[in-house]
């Protein structure tokens, strides 16, 4: 067997299997994509129908009708959604594998995968219903194809690298500002800085072809989107400039626990999912790019992609910070490619060794962390990851409405306090059960008005909610507790209380 049949099967078992088992042990694993799976559930219900409000409605309508195709093929909502994220995940080894080989050297693109394999967030992301996974096959690709077509001059690379990264564009409004940083690839050098910006040059026009392909895919789905509810689509125009709460995930984090502050901000996330030697590996081969003058574009282009991210993107420190590390984690294959040529040289095998066992000790430690008893500081941690799991408070409530109030028929949970209550729109799910969220209520809300006395006013006036899930001595639960103790209160509303546990309380609406 050739040396690079071996490093390609034992990198791929290597990546597919920490993904395939997380996948599998992760069985109770969620994240944040509850609406887009309930609005594709509707979609599927009645496809030509919905199609216009899906579109409208949604920022991530192209996902959401991913999803609704899966559901199509599988009628499982819980576990369809984290299918699709695996598969995309698992998808993403084939083009970061071309990525690095034709960017780098195939022994530094097999080093890089093997640390890939490792990556915490991409692990994490493979078990949860997300779009990361799909945005980060999607970008990863576009740069793969353009790598390719520097290396043999066929265009359809670039048309497939521009379809890529129009796609994602689609997906996810940042892939906008990774098109309009993909030229800066082709500058690696000065003299490939002036032949760019010569209009005759191959440069110039292969970027140019590039751009035509991915503008003209978001100008369909633009012009798309228009025709069908009159209005362009969200998912392309929705930057929020200056958003420097992304600067830390976590809002409530300052006056709690210096080690969630540092995990919370850039270095930290990335020293904590990389694992801290492959974080350490990534800053040793970027010095050495910036060394020797060469590898720099790919690191440029991803840093200022990465600024860009924060200052114009709704999205939080960790996803923004999770495509970052995809690129940075070539540079760490390189650093320790370059220190082994320098320093060790045969005994690459026993730092290899050393890695893997090192950074598996370590994302181990990290998720039997976070799936561990719920303690002051893990509850706090669990703010600044994208992944968190069912608490028994949480099986407690869907016991509930599954069990004991199996006819209750709406729903409002207090998702704005704690979105770890958010599970609930779908493990307790039944045919005509309908769930309000009390963040799409806050929508309506004056920001001069205090949000639960708004949302109190909005259940008394048009009396939608039939049971309250509230978060333990958030304003709701003071509000629906003042008027369960005292009837009199409010004449206009009658409350009860049902059941109540470490976190939460369900009341019930006698209206």
């Amino acid at each position: 067997m050739r040396i690079t049949t071996q490093y390609f099967t034992l990198t791929f078992l290597v990546f597919y299997s920490i993904r395939i088992l997380a996948f599998i042990w992760s069985y109770d694993a969620f994240g944040d994509f509850f609406i887009e799976i309930q609005n594709a559930m509707t979609w599927v219900s009645a496809p030509l129908e919905n199609i216009t409000s899906i579109m409208s409605d949604q920022v991530r309508a192209l996902y959401t009708y991913l999803i609704g195709i899966g559901l199509i093929i599988w009628n499982d909502p819980v576990s369809t959604p984290r299918l699709i994220s695996l598969i995309f995940a698992l998808l993403t080894f084939f083009p970061f594998l071309l990525m690095c080989r034709e960017y780098f050297t195939s022994r530094v693109a097999y080093l890089a995968l093997f640390l890939f394999s490792f990556f915490t967030l991409h692990i994490k992301f493979a078990a949860i219903p997300a779009d990361d996974s799909l945005f980060i096959f999607l970008i990863v690709t576009s740069v793969a194809f353009l790598f390719k077509y520097a290396s043999g001059m066929q265009i359809k690379f670039l048309i497939f690298s521009g379809i890529s990264i129009g796609t994602a564009s689609i997906v996810r409004p940042e892939g906008f500002l990774m098109l309009l940083l993909l030229p800066f690839l082709w500058l690696d050098t000065p003299s490939d800085a002036r032949e760019f910006f010569d209009v005759r040059s191959h440069l110039f026009q292969a970027t140019a072809v590039m751009l035509i392909s991915a503008i003209m895919l978001v100008v369909t789905w633009v012009t798309f989107s228009y025709l069908m509810v009159d209005r362009f689509p969200a998912s392309i125009f929705t930057f929020k400039t200056a958003n420097i709460n992304n600067l830390i995930s976590s809002q409530n984090t300052i006056d709690k626990s210096v080690a969630i502050i540092a995990l919370s901000t850039f270095p930290g996330i990335l020293f904590a999912s990389l694992t801290p030697l492959v974080f350490l590996g990534a800053l040793w081969g970027i010095m050495r790019s910036f060394k020797n003058r060469k590898y720099r574009a790919l690191f440029i282009a991803s840093t200022l992609f990465f600024f860009l991210t924060v200052l114009f993107s709704k999205q939080s420190m960790v996803k923004n910070a999770t495509v970052y590390g995809v690129f940075l984690i070539p540079y760490a294959a390189y650093g320790f490619y370059s220190f082994h040529r320098r320093f060790l040289n045969r005994k690459a095998i026993r730092g290899i060794l050393f890695i893997a066992l090192a950074s598996f000790i370590w994302i181990y430690t990290i998720l039997v962390y976070e799936r561990g008893p719920r303690s002051h500081l893990t509850e706090k941690l669990w703010t600044i990851s994208p992944i968190g799991y069912l608490q028994p408070e949480v099986k407690e409530i869907i016991d509930f409405f599954n069990d004991d109030a199996i006819d209750a028929q709406s729903i409002l949970i207090d998702d704005a306090e704690d979105k770890r209550i958010k599970p609930i729109m779908l493990y307790a799910m039944d045919d005509g059960r309908v769930f309000i969220s009390a963040t799409r209520l806050q929508n309506n809300v004056n920001p001069q008005q205090n949000a639960a006395n708004s949302i109190l006013e909005q259940i008394k006036t048009i009396g939608r909610a039939e049971y309250i899930v509230c978060v333990r001595e958030s304003n709701l639960d003071q509000e629906f507790e003042t008027q369960a103790e005292n009837p009199k209160h409010d004449q206009r509303l009658s409350v009860r209380l049902l059941l109540s546990n470490r976190y939460y309380r369900i009341y019930k609406l006698d209206n």
